[in-house]
């Protein structure tokens, strides 16, 4: 009889987690954001209204055609239009904890632990308010990304890249991962032609707007213009928030601070590939690198919104897990990033962007530090 319930244990336990992780989802599905009063809830009536063809020929919304595709899809549910465009993130929320699952199975071939990795980031509160609450996509490519790191840990370096083009064909913040495929270039662990993935699947998911009738310029300039904000910290945790008075400088700290960065993150990218020369990426690397790159970028580039760091949110949860003496890592990466949520969602700062970003400047410190000190044998 106790074996019995031993054997039983372990599944009802993971199906009352997914059963309260869908509860908590039901109870937001209401809440109407900002973000989708003034964008999501029109693009889906643009699309509604005038039809797929009819739409996607037009330059109704500054993000990527493969995420407008979706919501085409969603004006064909038999659902309430807010619950239709928010049930596309949150089924994703689920495709990531299935491939936080992976990722730390990897690591952990015979255990519970990779269970508990996929419920803690279902529950991670960044993650349900970021879909379930605001309404937002930002699961979809940080999906992708974890799918295309699985696939390098598994060596199928074709398929890491096409997904890796998917997640670039969501969202521009999968740059921020960028450098990791660099590394693994320089390592020649594949060869620089297999980039190409990456614009052939951008190409492949603009296809049907190009039928509709867009041109082909406006489709391939989406993500400059995403790019002309008007401030250096649109919300986000970074080091712009210790400077008072920085947004009246703008004109002269923005091109300065994305020199400023790409110097820091050069610097960051050769200090690692010194230390891999002479030693393989394993997967404990692969992980620390990407969470590192993910927090890195973000932090030092100006025009960053809060939610930029989502995708670290989730690394770091997967890190935790290859990483359980930093077991601190998640807690700080995504309290910092909840708190900075705050002020869009709420209207009101728990804790100052400014004291934020110290806390995240000192994690990223330790971070860098410890993985000099794994991979190079002068620091150690």
């Amino acid at each position: 009889m106790r074996k019995a319930i031993d054997t039983l244990a372990t599944p009802v336990f993971v199906v009352l987690g997914i059963a309260l992780a869908l509860l908590l989802r039901y109870f937001l599905f209401d809440f109407e954001s900002p973000d989708y009063r003034a964008f999501l809830s029109r693009w889906y009536d643009f699309i509604k209204l005038r039809g797929f063809l009819g739409a996607f020929k037009y330059d109704f919304s500054n993000y990527a055609p493969l995420y407008l595709h979706m919501l085409a899809i969603a004006t064909l549910l038999p659902l309430p239009k807010l619950q239709a465009i928010k049930l596309i993130s949150i089924l994703f929320d689920g495709v990531a904890a299935l491939l936080v699952h992976r990722l730390v199975k990897e690591r952990y071939s015979h255990s519970l632990l990779p269970v508990y990795a996929a419920l803690a980031s279902l529950f991670a509160p960044t993650v349900w308010l970021n879909s379930a609450f605001w309404g937002q996509c930002d699961v979809i490519y940080a999906s992708m990304v974890l799918a295309s790191l699985y696939c390098l840990l598994r060596g199928k370096h074709d398929a890491a890249l096409i997904l890796y083009g998917l997640s670039f064909s969501l969202k521009l913040q999968s740059v921020f991962i960028l450098p990791v495929y660099a590394l693994l270039w320089l390592k020649r662990e594949f060869s620089i032609t297999r980039f190409l993935h990456v614009p052939a699947v951008y190409f492949v998911t603009i296809v049907p707007s190009l039928l509709a009738g867009r041109p082909l310029a406006d489709l391939l300039g989406i993500y400059s213009r995403q790019a002309q904000g008007g401030r250096l910290s649109m919300q986000a945790p970074s080091w712009y928030r210790w400077v008072p008075g920085v947004e009246r400088y703008f004109s002269f700290l923005n091109p300065a601070g994305m020199v400023l960065a790409a110097f820091a993150i050069l610097l960051l990218f050769f200090m690692i590939h010194r230390g891999l020369r002479k030693r393989s990426m394993d997967a404990e690397t692969l992980i620390q690198t990407s969470l590192l790159f993910t927090l890195v970028i973000p932090f030092l580039l100006p025009q960053m919104h809060e939610r930029y760091f989502f995708l670290a949110d989730l690394l770091s949860i997967v890190y935790a897990f290859y990483f359980p003496r930093h077991y601190f890592v998640p807690i700080i990466v995504i309290l910092v990033s909840l708190f900075s949520y705050f002020p869009f969602l709420f209207g009101a700062a728990f804790i100052q962007l400014s004291h934020l970003a110290l806390a995240l400047f000192v994690l990223i410190v330790f971070l860098t530090r410890d993985l000099m000190m794994r991979i190079h044998s002068t620091w150690a």
